[in-house]
């Protein structure tokens, strides 16, 4: 899965890859920690250009540990 992600370089995120966000921000939801989430998901795709599924994944892991 992975894999597809990174091979897409820059293009838009797809319906599957919105579903895969919100499965994250609602998991983080449950710990009060959405907006944190999403503030440092927006943070790592911005600075670090991290593909958007990852940056998601990234910063749950960052904040819910």
């Amino acid at each position: 899965m992975l894999k597809n992600i990174k091979d897409r370089g820059n293009k838009s995120p797809t319906p599957t890859d919105y579903d895969h966000v919100n499965l994250i921000l609602e998991e983080a939801d449950k710990y009060g920690l959405r907006f944190e989430v999403e503030s440092t998901a927006k943070v790592y795709m911005e600075r670090d250009n991290i593909p958007f599924v990852e940056s998601y994944q990234h910063a749950f892991q960052d904040w819910v540990k």
